[in-house]
């Protein structure tokens, strides 16, 4: 009887320890269970953080684009505006130094006359002769 009292405290300690071990495991399967809903929650979480951030950038992002593409409409704009005045004043600058050659060849061969000091005295000569020209004529008469 000794020996089947040892043998069935020996059952009951064994059922007791396996019973032990079946609540650990079944508190640690609890646990990790537990452990891997609150990382599920946290990445969750961590998404819809990193979702609202990016959406916030590409808001600023597209916010900035537009101010750019406004800015570079004005630009564009503004070039296309100065090309065609550069343009106009070109042509205009080109018409003036046509006409102001024209006025600085005839002043420089008006110059090379007053230049010539034989020019004075052929002049004196011409009229002269003119002159006794007309008094001979007068005197054939």
């Amino acid at each position: 009887m000794a020996e089947e009292k040892e043998g069935l405290r020996m059952q009951e300690d064994y059922e007791s320890k396996r019973f032990n071990k079946t609540a650990q495991t079944m508190t640690l399967t609890a646990e990790v269970e537990l452990l891997q809903q609150k990382v599920e929650f946290m990445m969750m979480e961590k998404s819809e953080t990193i979702k609202e951030k990016l959406e916030q950038e590409n808001a600023a992002l597209e916010e900035k684009l537009a101010t750019c593409e406004v800015k570079m409409r004005k630009l564009r704009d503004s070039m296309e505006a100065n090309k065609k005045a550069f343009t106009e004043s070109n042509l205009r600058l080109k018409k003036e130094n046509e006409t102001l050659g024209k006025k600085f060849a005839s002043y420089e061969s008006e110059f090379k006359k007053l230049k010539d000091p034989k020019e004075p005295v052929k002049n004196a000569l011409n009229e002269s002769n003119s002159r006794l020209e007309q008094e001979n004529a007068v005197l054939r008469i």
